[in-house]
C-alpha cells in the first residue's frame, strides 16, 4: 500500500492539474478538475486514515507478540 498509493495519487494530481490548465475558463471543465482534486484528497485521507486505525488496533491487541511479525503486520516476509 505504501508503495502503490503515493504514485497513483501523484498521477491523479497531475491529471487534475492538466484538466485545470486546459479548461480555458470553461466553468464545467474547471468544476471537473476540482472534483478530481477533491476526490484524490479524500481518497488519501480514507486510505491513510484506515491504515492508522487498523495499525493502532493491532498495536493495542499486540499482534506483533503472538504472530512473530516483529516489523509490523504490513511487512510480511515472503520466502
Amino acid at each position: 500500500m505504501l508503495t502503490l498509493v503515493p504514485p497513483l495519487a501523484a498521477l491523479m494530481l497531475v491529471v487534475a492539474g492538466v484538466m485545470f490548465f486546459t479548461a480555458a475558463g470553461d466553468p464545467n471543465s474547471i468544476s471537473k478538475a476540482k472534483s478530481v482534486l477533491t476526490s484524490v484528497v479524500f481518497g488519501l485521507v480514507i486510505v491513510y486514515g484506515s491504515w492508522l486505525i487498523i495499525n493502532s488496533f493491532f498495536l493495542v491487541i499486540g499482534v506483533n507478540e503472538w504472530t512473530g511479525l516483529d516489523k509490523g503486520w504490513f511487512n510480511y516476509p515472503c520466502q
